[in-house]
């Protein structure tokens, strides 16, 4: 018997041009990109890249990392009235006011759109948004199958499916309703998630899916509610939003009688992971106008330490050398003022959101400034109080006077 000779072992070099050559021959039999190395594919490096569609919510985009995820699965969730057909729907109209080529397909299951609503409140152009409504007569199996077709041509920028619950299988479209149906939804789902995920991730779609929470009968938590749907289409969503409407309180902004206070938790968010995604936060939307971003821009500009809050005086600084350059009496003549100068808050938020800041040194100083007119006032009022008794016949003496004359002699100094 013949010694088996040691094969040669390939250098790095050699290594990469045969994977290269079988990545060529691959690439060329099937007519696209399947096969490579990420350093010398750029077409594959660029499926590894994570393009958004941005939220109309600013403060979202900023907890998320950018928006609705581009070649991934996005699950909305909420209870009914939570905001979550209108966030997607004012998302879809802010992107075809900066994109003129982006174009939108949407799933109707609900029955609760009207062409008025999508295009007038929400500025979505009629000639760019592909509608699916779903009748008595198809199954949901059939939609879905008609929906792949048309995500296939590569057309699509986003597509929305609202909502999956209300989507019904054939096996229970058939049935009578006293028969008992279990599971079918569920299943449907799941097949949904291994037939759409190709599609989505090749022509860079951004896939939308908005369902409900249901009870989880049983649970001893807290919070009995999870999302509808089956765990598969949990597993497969990049992103995971729960949506509920909240209370406001005299504290907020805005009354009822304008608009509704929506708070947003992120359940799941796997395209961000260089920082903790579980985050919280609460956005206003206006009836008939959309999303209030004066306030959200507001407050991150108050936490950047761009703007600063004293009584009730709002004062903007420079970001490059600290100085003030504009201030309003109260958050009402700020959102006039920035309503009425878009152009301003264009750039306010470019400023608020685009990473400019104040340094450290800066924000000290102006957290130093407003403790001593805090002090200086607190002081004030201690003088009055000692000075003379009043009477319970005499007018009570406003507090708020001594801080405003603090701010006042600061100001003047």
């Amino acid at each position: 018997m013949a010694d088996l000779m040691p094969m040669k072992k390939k250098t790095l070099a050699e290594k990469k041009n045969l994977l290269d050559k079988i990545a060529a021959k691959v690439n060329k039999k099937c007519g696209k990109a399947i096969l490579g190395r990420i350093g010398a594919n750029p077409e594959i490096a660029n499926r590894l890249s994570v393009k958004w569609i941005p939220f109309a919510c600013p403060d979202l985009n900023v907890a998320v990392g950018g928006g609705i995820p581009r070649r991934r699965c996005t699950l909305v969730a909420g209870l009914p009235d939570s905001g979550k057909t209108s966030l997607i729907l004012e998302t879809i109209g802010k992107e075809m006011q900066r994109n003129e080529d982006f174009i939108a397909c949407w799933v109707e299951s609900e029955n609760s759109l009207d062409q008025e609503y999508i295009c007038k409140t929400h500025n979505i152009d009629p000639e760019r948004l592909v509608y699916i409504p779903v009748d008595s007569g198809t199954s949901a199996e059939e939609i879905l199958d008609i929906l792949y077709e048309t995500m296939k041509t590569g057309s699509i920028d986003i597509c929305c499916i609202n909502s999956l619950k209300s989507l019904v299988p054939t096996q229970e479209m058939e049935a009578s309703l006293s028969n008992a149906v279990v599971g079918t939804q569920a299943r449907m789902n799941a097949r949904i998630t291994r037939k759409f995920n190709a599609v989505v991730a090749e022509f860079e779609t951004a896939f939308v899916l908005i369902t409900h929470l249901t009870t989880q009968i049983g649970t001893m938590s807290r919070d009995p509610l999870i999302v509808a749907g089956g765990q598969a289409i949990q597993y497969w969503s990049a992103l995971t939003l729960d949506m509920r409407k909240k209370s406001i309180s005299d504290g907020d902004p805005i009354s009822k009688e304008e608009g509704v206070k929506i708070g947003v938790t992120v359940r799941k968010n796997h395209v961000m992971p260089d920082k903790y995604p579980y985050v919280k936060l609460d956005y206003y939307a206006i009836f008939g106008k959309g999303i209030e971003t004066v306030f959200s821009a507001l407050a991150a500009a108050v936490n950047k330490g761009i703007c600063r809050v004293t009584g009730s005086w709002i004062r903007q600084y420079n970001p490059e050398t600290g100085e003030e350059v504009n201030a309003w009496n109260g958050k009402k003549a700020f959102r006039a003022y920035m309503l009425d100068n878009p152009d301003e808050f264009e750039e306010f938020s470019a400023q608020v959101y685009g990473g400019v800041r104040l340094s450290e040194e800066e924000v000290e100083k102006i957290q130093a400034e407003d403790a001593a007119i805090a002090k200086a006032a607190e002081k004030n009022v201690g003088k009055n109080k000692k000075a003379k008794k009043i009477s319970k016949a005499e007018k009570v003496e406003d507090p708020t006077d001594a801080i405003v004359e603090a701010i006042e002699q600061e100001d003047v100094g």
